[in-house]
């Protein structure tokens, strides 16, 4: 009787941790789906395999509970990952906003575009980093284009230009 209540006892454990990772992955899963970064593709990989074991009718508990786990890292990954690109390209916005450049047109069509970049949800960690480099270039390209012609200007002011247009050749 003790080995029939002790196997019994096993079997009813082991319905219940299955029961239990079964929905904890559920759960994840819906967290994934549902955060700012369940589109990542990193996110996605770790829920799909995650699928995959739940879809397997001989996958192990440990497995179910690895899989989870794998989904839980990747999540948490990912929006590591989200909060520096955030965190940068409003580094990025700021210092534009602020810049000798900030009323250029190109400056400010590359800060419109980062900022519907982090307004959209269904942006990437990938998206906002190209939105937030295109600014820095362009903030950096148009900082050169201002510095060079602002060295013409001076090296113009500079020069010899005293003499009457009369004393030109051919006037």
């Amino acid at each position: 009787k003790k080995k029939t209540d002790a196997l019994n006892q096993a079997v009813t454990d082991a319905t219940t941790a299955r029961t239990t990772a079964h929905n904890d992955a559920n759960t994840e899963m819906t967290t994934a789906q549902n955060s700012n970064v369940g589109n990542e593709s990193a996110v996605q990989t770790a829920e799909s395999n995650l699928q995959k074991v739940l879809d397997d009718s001989n996958a192990t508990t440990q497995q179910i509970e690895d899989a989870t786990t794998a989904l839980t890292q990747a999540v948490s990954d990912a929006q590591s990952a989200r909060s520096d690109a955030t965190t940068d390209a409003n580094t990025a916005d700021s210092n534009a906003k602020s810049s000798a450049v900030s009323n250029e047109y190109v400056v400010q069509q590359a800060e419109t575009q980062l900022e519907t970049v982090l307004k959209d949800p269904t942006s990437t960690t990938a998206d906002i980093q190209k939105a937030t480099d295109n600014l820095n270039n362009v903030v950096s390209s148009s900082l050169s284009s201002r510095n060079e012609e602002i060295a013409i200007a001076s090296n113009l002011k500079d020069a010899d230009n005293t003499k009457p247009v009369s004393y030109e050749e051919g006037v």
